[in-house]
């Protein structure tokens, strides 16, 4: 999930495609610029970092290398508790798959 200049969040849908040595892969819809900030979840897990390489794959998709600084899991729980406590609808997960 980037921001644009404005500093707004927005999400991008995306395919998983690999993760090894703290490098993300994923394929995207649109580039990424380099060193932006991502937020990318698969899953109950999000992982944090930044974009270290975008190339388009010639299919109209952008192979996106991210460098993963932090890991997050239990996510779906933690949203649950989240909006019982502010007496919100109960978030439901996302399918990136095609």
């Amino acid at each position: 999930m980037p921001s644009n200049p404005a500093g707004e969040r927005r999400e991008i849908p995306a395919l998983f495609e690999s993760f090894s040595a703290r490098r993300l892969t994923i394929r995207a819809g649109e580039a990424l610029a380099a060193s932006s900030a991502i937020s990318v979840r698969c899953g109950d897990a999000m992982f944090l970092g930044e974009v270290a390489a975008c190339k388009g794959d010639g299919d109209a998709r952008w192979l996106v290398q991210v460098r993963v600084e932090q890991i997050l899991s239990g996510l779906e729980g933690l949203m649950a508790l989240r909006a019982r406590l502010l007496d919100e609808p109960v978030p439901q997960p996302v399918n990136m798959r095609p």
